[in-house]
């Protein structure tokens, strides 16, 4: 007679309680999380960077290509346009008396030759005691040297608007004969114009329909008869001749 066999032993409880599940998933899950944002989310490293941007020599080329179709662009823009009339030269005029006398200007102009090269000017029936004629930097220096005299001056300032080439080349020449007369300001001395009268006699390409060619034309034949050693004496009648065509300039770049 068989007898069937029964196991009394106490079955094991598999049961899981469900808050343990619950944080099991949630640390899952940030696991799972971070693994994600390091692949796909983070930023990029530098060599990545590097890598994203293409530098092959077809890119380099392409915007060179770009820039000088850029530039090409702005040339043809320009090119069927009047001049851009922005740059401008600025000549100082340094004005020590005004008198009815010409006596009393004289008097004024033979005590600041101490110091400078002044010239007197007949205007409106009356005489303009000027102490030079100067780029601002130079004016500076002047009025500082004016101002330890207690010398009291006033100034005008010439504007030329370059508006075509023949103006700029005036302007350029009368800042070449500006730079020989300071020389005198710092000293008694005698200076060789040869170079400056071969500089100026090489300026080319003046238009000749300018409302400036007449002042440019004047002024080479000028520059031509400049004595080859120039003296403190010749000063007054250099100042007198640039005053006169600034005035007459400035008239034009308004």
């Amino acid at each position: 007679m068989r007898y069937t066999r029964y196991d009394y032993r106490r079955k094991r409880n598999t049961y899981i309680p469900m808050p343990l599940i619950f944080i099991s998933l949630i640390v899952l899950a940030f696991f799972i999380g971070s693994i994600i944002f390091n692949l796909f989310i983070k930023s990029p490293t530098e060599s990545n960077v590097k890598r994203a941007v293409p530098t092959s020599s077809s890119n380099k080329t392409d915007i060179k290509k770009t820039t000088e179709t850029k530039s090409s662009n702005q040339g043809a823009s320009t090119s069927n346009t009047a001049p851009v009339q922005s740059e401008k030269y600025s000549f100082i005029v340094v004005q020590a008396g005004y008198f009815a006398k010409k006596g009393n200007a004289k008097a004024i102009q033979k005590d600041l030759k101490k110091i400078l090269n002044p010239f007197t000017i007949k205007e409106d029936g009356k005489y303009r005691v000027l102490c030079g004629i100067y780029n601002t930097e130079d004016y500076n220096k002047i009025l500082k040297r004016l101002k330890g005299k207690k010398i009291t001056t006033a100034k005008v300032t010439y504007n030329i608007s370059i508006k075509d080439n023949t103006t700029k080349l005036i302007a350029e020449m009368i800042k070449g004969n500006l730079k020989i007369l300071m020389e005198f300001v710092k000293a008694d001395v005698k200076f060789k114009t040869k170079e400056y009268v071969k500089w100026a006699n090489g300026l080319k390409h003046a238009e000749k329909n300018s409302s400036n060619y007449k002042f440019y034309k004047s002024y080479k034949l000028y520059i031509n008869k400049m004595p080859k050693e120039m003296k403190k004496d010749n000063c007054e009648d250099n100042y007198i001749y640039i005053y006169k065509m600034l005035k007459e300039i400035s008239k034009t770049s308004k």
